[in-house]
């Protein structure tokens, strides 16, 4: 195993740290409670691939109809979620955020069999569904306290005569079989305050091409809140990406660019 390294220990630390993370894309970490995950480095999308195919809406849908079927098309993560957006107006399809969090229904729980409020005008709209666990925008999932609902509300008008959501909230509600399918769990790895050891720092990320790319950030950006005070990292402060905000791989090697405070190229290989 080569790495490029250069000025101290101090980088060189640094590197150790990108290494650890980005040795991980293309294979899990093995989840504790969930079945072991697989994904091929060569897969141009690996989401797409490993995610059901959602349908899209119908000419004469009902404002029901939309609000469930762009619910259910929350598991069809291929390019960018298009059929899920598909439900949206074409504004709100520009504006919606699924990846800011995930809400996982229990198992046995699904998204017909929940209960869906109507205005007179059915133009507004209200789901409350029991959650067993949350994912916040940086990965991070925790568990809910037993009986824990969370409320959506969708509003809707009619676009070239069909109905269609003008407001959703960002993020996604899915099963927990949809979840283990279109998410894998991932390690980043921060140091104990002597750097003798290495803590792994458990995130969940779709099954992506660009989940190199994700990883990368998170691990520019520092543990996670629950780790505060216990771990250290040796990343510069402000170390980010360059402008091109791409990680890539080829042939088990993947290409890190900093930007401009720290123009350096970093090549990580896995031998």
């Amino acid at each position: 195993m080569t790495r490029t390294m250069y000025r101290g220990s101090r980088v060189k630390t640094m590197l150790v740290a990108v290494f650890m993370a980005l040795a991980l894309v293309g294979c899990s970490s093995i989840p504790t409670s969930s079945p072991v995950g697989h994904i091929e480095d060569d897969s141009s999308d690996p989401g797409a691939n490993n995610a059901r195919i959602p349908d899209g809406p119908e000419p004469g849908d009902s404002p029901s109809d939309i609000v469930r079927g762009f619910l259910r098309a929350g598991a069809g993560t291929g390019n960018n979620f298009s059929v899920a957006r598909s439900f949206l107006t074409e504004g709100e399809a520009q504006k919606w955020s699924p990846q800011e969090s995930v809400s996982v229904l229990p198992n046995g729980t699904d998204i017909d069999s929940l209960n869906v409020g109507t205005t007179s005008d059915q133009k507004t709209m209200n789901i409350s569904a029991p959650v067993v666990g949350l994912v916040d925008s940086s990965g991070v999932y925790n568990s809910t306290k037993p009986g824990t609902q969370s409320t959506l509300e969708f509003s809707l008008r009619q676009e070239n005569g069909e109905w269609r959501i003008a407001s959703a909230p960002d993020g996604l509600l899915i099963s927990q079989t949809d979840f283990r399918t279109i998410f894998l769990n991932y390690s980043l790895q921060f140091f104990t305050s002597d750097y003798s050891y290495l803590v792994p720092d458990s995130r969940w990320f779709l099954r992506s091409s660009s989940t190199p790319t994700v990883l990368m950030n998170e691990l520019l950006s520092g543990p996670a809140p629950y780790l505060s005070g216990a771990v250290i990292t040796s990343i510069p402060d402000g170390a980010k990406l360059s402008d091109s905000n791409v990680v890539t791989i080829e042939n088990g090697v993947a290409q890190v660019s900093l930007g401009a405070q720290n123009p350096a190229r970093r090549t990580v290989r896995r031998d």
